[in-house]
């Protein structure tokens, strides 16, 4: 179960970036106002995967990586939070 939470949101993150990387590419020097911000959802998604990490860490009794992973999921999604508020 966690290998599949681990490989969705793995992909989601690589996805959006991906995403990001090619919106980036061709409107580089667009004024467009409507631009759809996704790096707050990218950084979500990227929390939830070290969340994961983190749980399937803690079955494996690595308690240090685990407990790095929870603190590097906690600061992804708090700034996702803090920087798009809209989203949530």
């Amino acid at each position: 179960m966690l290998k599949k939470m681990k490989f969705l949101f793995g992909l989601l993150t690589v996805i959006i970036a991906i995403y990001i990387i090619i919106d980036n590419i061709f409107y580089f020097d667009s004024s467009r106002t409507d631009k759809f911000n996704a790096l707050p959802i990218m950084n979500f998604f990227l929390g939830l995967f070290f969340l994961v990490v983190g749980f399937s860490e803690l079955q494996l009794k690595r308690k240090t990586y685990a407990f790095m992973s929870f603190i590097v999921s906690a600061l992804n999604i708090s700034v996702s939070i803090y920087m798009y508020p809209v989203f949530f």
